[in-house]
């Protein structure tokens, strides 16, 4: 299976905006993987002073969205990150810009660095989400061990 892809984002990638959206929304060519009550699809939108401004993300069939916790309109770049497990278990990461009133200093890898310190609230459960690559690799332990056996079966 391949993995989701952005089909579209509101706001389109570094457009230039006379005014910020009550929200950020990405569309994926794809339904993301949910797991109740675990945050594994997240959106994280920083404004140009570096500071994480957006709310919680809400899952709408294969559109992630994020309202802002404040409004305060700064002009320059602001940053958007997101984090989605597509339906067969892959995690993409990704992210992208946009501007109110003109492009300023903050950047992508400001964003980053920025993300490391936050206080992170989506729980990252890797053995949920990589569970079919677990149990392929205990498959062919498994397999392979079966074969080693027989193999030093036959010489005794």
């Amino acid at each position: 299976m391949a993995h989701s892809t952005i089909s579209s984002t509101s706001p389109t990638y570094k457009t230039t905006l006379k005014q910020l959206p009550t929200e950020v929304s990405i569309t994926f060519s794809e339904t993301p993987l949910t797991i109740e009550g675990q945050e594994i699809n997240s959106i994280k939108v920083f404004d140009p002073a570096g500071r994480m401004i957006s709310a919680k993300t809400l899952v709408t069939n294969q559109t992630l969205s994020a309202s802002f916790l404040e409004n305060k309109e700064l002009i320059g770049t602001y940053i958007v990150r997101y984090r989605i497990a597509s339906a067969d278990g892959h995690v993409v990461n990704g992210n992208y810009e946009f501007y109110l009133g003109q492009p300023g200093t903050i950047t992508l890898a400001d964003a980053a660095e920025l993300e490391e310190h936050a206080d992170h609230s989506t729980v990252e459960h890797f053995l949920l989400i990589h569970t079919d690559h677990i149990l392929y690799v205990i498959g062919v332990l498994i397999v392979a061990l079966v074969w080693i056996y027989r193999k030093n079966a036959r010489r005794n």
